[in-house]
Parts: structure tokens; C-alpha cells; sequence
């Protein structure tokens, strides 16, 4: 049997439902599909409007028990991939092998950081959009208040911060030799 091509695509400077449209008919044909840097797509529309659209969206439950149902995704990959989700016929058994076809992550994970990515020439935002209309990134690059509201605490895993080590603590010196004598004894 032949193997399976993967295409790595990169997120960054896409229009999100543009690229989850031509990855959602990709994976239906049969390729699997790796989508990194899902924090850099974009939506278009003023950011003001959008971040209406999503607080609407999360206030959306289940009226007996909200554990059960209206999950709301926060990380931008999730997003991305409930947006594909949404443009499959998920409930059949083609829908969900062509959902198991498809990757996403932000960052980029070990495996796929030394792969070739591609772009998607029609869903980029430069390509798409007149320079004059409005934009705005996923929600992993929204202003930091935004990100309080949202509840995004996944920003670590998209943007590593390095971890500085601490120094050795330093050994305390006695001064009160006789003080201390029975509790902390002196080096000398």
C-alpha cells in the first residue's frame, strides 16, 4: 500500500476559514495534514467585532448540565481545529477518518521543525485582503487583557520564555558564636 504524503502547512499570515476550507476538502481526499503556528492566523474583521463574536460563542451551554456539552476551545489550535471540524461531515464514518487525518498544533513541535512548510497561496492574508481593510491575529496574539478574559494560560507552550537557574544559596556565617551554639554550628 502506497504511504500517506503528509503536507506541513504554515499557519502564520493565513485567513482562518480560507485555510481550514482547503484543508478540510485536503484531508477529505485523502492526505494528512499538519498545520504548525496555528497562533498566527488570522481573522479578518475589525478586532472589536471578533472579540464579540467569541464571548457570544462562549457563552453558549447546555441548559441542564454545561459539563456535558458546548465545549469552548481557548487555545488557537483548537480553534482552528473546530473550524475544520465544522466543515466535515464529522458524524460519518468518512468525516471522522478524514478528521483523524488532520494535525494541529502551535509552535512547532520537534517532529515537523525540520520538515519543509508549506503556504497556502489562497488563503494568504496578504493575497486576500485589500491593504486597507482591518484584520486581527488568532487569540493567542490579542492583547494581554484580552488573553485575562479569555482565561489563555497556554502562552508558554507558543512562546518558550527561558528559565534562568538560581544561584546556590550561600552558607549563612555566625556572629553570635555563643547565641547559636546549640543551633546552628559554625564552620570554621
Amino acid at each position: 500500500m502506497a504511504e500517506v504524503q503528509v503536507l506541513v502547512l504554515d499557519g502564520r499570515g493565513h485567513l482562518l476559514g480560507r485555510l481550514a476550507a482547503i484543508v478540510a476538502k485536503q484531508v477529505l481526499l485523502g492526505r494528512k495534514v499538519v498545520v504548525v503556528r496555528c497562533e498566527g492566523i488570522n481573522i479578518s474583521g475589525n478586532f472589536y467585532r471578533n472579540k464579540l463574536k467569541y464571548l457570544a460563542f462562549l457563552r453558549k451551554r447546555m441548559n441542564t448540565n454545561s459539563y456535558r456539552g458546548s465545549y469552548h476551545f481557548r487555545a488557537p489550535s483548537r480553534i482552528f481545529w473546530r473550524t475544520v471540524r465544522g466543515m466535515l461531515t464529522r458524524k460519518t464514518k468518512r468525516g471522522q477518518a478524514a478528521l483523524d487525518r488532520l494535525e494541529v498544533f502551535d509552535g512547532i513541535p520537534p517532529p515537523y521543525d525540520k520538515k519543509k512548510r508549506m503556504v497556502v497561496p489562497a488563503a494568504l492574508k496578504v493575497v486576500r485582503l485589500k491593504p486597507t481593510r482591518k484584520f486581527c491575529a488568532c487569540l493567542a496574539c490579542l492583547p494581554f487583557h484580552l488573553l485575562h478574559l479569555f482565561h489563555l494560560y497556554y502562552l508558554e507552550t507558543a512562546r518558550p520564555t527561558p528559565r534562568v537557574p538560581l544561584p546556590p544559596p550561600q552558607p549563612t556565617q555566625c556572629e553570635d558564636e555563643d547565641l547559636y551554639d546549640d543551633l546552628l554550628p559554625c564552620n570554621e
